[in-house]
């Protein structure tokens, strides 16, 4: 089997892919924990303390759940506004020598033993190949090959973790 597909990315699939990034991970639950802790606090102690200490929380309620996916969208924006990379759209050719990328001239092959995840959000598949790195497909340039996609992540069991949805 081979998936040949084209992603032009966007900003939209830019932003979906560094949120999840940054909350379905051990310190973007430490993260959430750390607002809601806050929030508990301002709610069990508000007009009990004084009004510094009722900032810091409100600031600490406010840090993962407000500003951090404000500064996301704000990077994700100004990645791909700059970035030559997200203006030319990448090609994809699946098969079971692995993962083939190309852009413009350039090209790189990833074998099975190198993707190290494969996971999917609500608008992409994301195939790491190291820690914080992934390559996005986006789930409307795969149109209906996503159960292809699928067959083709079960035979590179090489990767740590195969989740799509």
């Amino acid at each position: 089997m081979e998936i040949k597909i084209t992603v032009p990315l966007t900003q939209k699939h830019v932003y979906n892919f560094m949120m999840h990034h940054a909350y379905f991970s051990f310190m973007g639950y430490i993260g959430i924990l750390i607002s809601v802790c806050a929030i508990g606090a301002m709610i069990v102690t508000w007009g009990k303390m004084p009004l510094a200490n009722e900032a810091v929380l409100l600031l600490a309620a406010l840090l993962f759940t407000v500003f951090q996916p404000l500064m996301l969208y704000a990077r994700a924006k100004r990645q791909t506004a700059s970035n030559e990379a997200f203006r030319v759209p990448m090609s994809y050719e699946l098969t079971t020598q692995g993962m083939l990328v190309k852009q413009g001239d350039a090209e790189k092959l990833f074998r099975p033993e190198e993707i190290t995840r494969i996971t999917s959000t609500s608008l992409s598949v994301l195939i790491y190949t190291g820690k914080n790195h992934a390559f996005i497909l986006t789930k409307e340039a795969l149109g209906d090959r996503l159960e292809d996609l699928r067959i083709w992540a079960k035979q590179c069991r090489q990767a740590t973790y195969v989740k799509i949805k």
